[in-house]
């Protein structure tokens, strides 16, 4: 089954040996945030992934959950659907 990596490492932690990770990594792919268009949503959302990324909270989180090959560097927003130009 295909499913994201850092998913199935945490469950392969979980399940005591009833499911293995194979190593590498077949594809890649960003996750997002769905807000309405021109919504003002994606500012705050982005201020308050800012937030947690400088006071490493959010670093914190993926360690707990061993999703740190998920680390990004910071929160963007996209001008393109943002309705922002």
């Amino acid at each position: 089954m295909f499913v994201d990596s850092p998913a199935a490492a945490y469950a392969a932690t979980q399940t005591h040996g009833q499911v293995t990770a194979l190593p590498g990594i077949y594809a890649t792919a960003r996750y997002g945030v769905v807000a309405p268009k021109g919504s003002t949503l994606f500012q705050a959302i982005q201020g308050a992934l800012t937030k947690l990324m400088a006071d490493g909270v959010y670093q914190r989180i993926l360690s707990r959950w061993q999703m740190t090959a998920g680390t990004i560097g910071s929160s963007q927003v996209d001008p393109a659907v943002t309705g922002a130009r």
